[in-house]
């Protein structure tokens, strides 16, 4: 399993839960028990984390790499400092400038299998 392909798959559970728990606790409250709710609270509140990075990412123009495309050289490379953690994820503000041309293939590949799992997440 290649970095992109562990990335995808710990980012993936992040982006599915866009549907907000507390409408549907309000509506159904007896269909939910406390724990099933938390853990969906934390993983709703991680999903709108995650899209307020990438917004704000873009609003600086740099790019949230997940760290496990960048292999543990953050630090090596002078980025530790730029890192931002979401639930127990870690993402990395970078500019494209700044990225080698490994990191920067890796993470189109990243985004582009992100992009065709979200639209199957969406039509099923």
């Amino acid at each position: 399993m290649s970095a992109v392909d562990r990335a995808v798959e710990l980012c993936r559970p992040i982006v599915n839960y866009h549907v907000s728990p507390f409408r549907c606790y309000y509506y159904n409250p007896s269909k939910y028990t406390p724990i099933r709710l938390m853990k969906w609270m934390q993983k709703y509140v991680a999903n709108r984390q995650y899209m307020t990075l990438i917004k704000a990412s873009q609003v600086m123009g740099m790019e949230p790499v997940p760290g496990e495309l960048v292999m543990h050289h953050a630090a090596r490379d002078g980025f530790d400092h730029r890192r931002v953690k979401i639930g127990k994820l870690s993402f990395y503000l970078l500019k494209t400038e700044e990225m080698s041309s490994g990191l920067k293939k890796r993470y189109q590949e990243f985004k582009e299998m992100m992009a065709q799992d979200l639209s199957k997440s969406l039509t099923q």
